[in-house]
């Protein structure tokens, strides 16, 4: 008996525990790093947009490519670079991701993302292997356009790229 319930205590409960903790941790760490976040936008050079500038059917096939809440996580607490699957990984993306739906609006996660999600290093051009972070910035890199201007295909290659696709020029 007393086995079976250290078992259960180890399987279990402890993740359990852990889990809460880490959560928690989250939870309250939120605003901010969310308050980092627009900071970092305030003072940053590159191209910002408001999310009520960008057409509805462009906000729309944003919302739809991934879960906004895991999306916004991964442009605000996870260092850009080469996407390796890793179970710890995933699962603390997934505790901050539920902790920014408690704490932010749809329109709030939405204008962080927008402005937030890493491209990665553009390998050509006038800043070759800088970071381009956020849309705005993508769509000019990548089509020479603002995001306003991108058809939905050229959108689409640009959500694909942020899913560690390659990119093709659509235009």
């Amino acid at each position: 008996m007393r086995t079976v319930v250290s078992t259960v205590l180890l399987v279990v409960a402890i993740p359990c525990v852990l889990l809460a903790g880490m959560w928690t941790w989250a939870y309250f760490s939120t605003p901010a790093v969310v308050t980092q976040a627009y900071n970092r936008e305030l003072a940053r050079t590159a191209p910002t947009i408001r999310a009520a500038q960008v057409p509805a059917a462009l906000l729309e096939q944003i919302r739809n490519a991934r879960p906004l809440p895991e999306a916004v996580a991964e442009a605000l607490f996870f260092f850009p670079g080469q996407y390796r699957p890793n179970p710890v990984r995933n699962l603390q993306r997934r505790v901050f991701a539920s902790a920014l739906d408690h704490r932010l609006s749809a329109d709030e996660q939405l204008q962080l993302y927008l402005n937030h999600a890493n491209f990665g290093p553009l390998h050509s051009g006038p800043t070759p292997d800088k970071d381009i972070v956020g849309f705005a910035a993508a769509a000019q890199a990548y089509f020479d356009k603002p995001l306003t201007n991108l058809a939905p295909e050229q959108l689409q290659a640009l959500l694909d790229a942020l899913q560690h696709k390659s990119i093709q020029s659509a235009s």
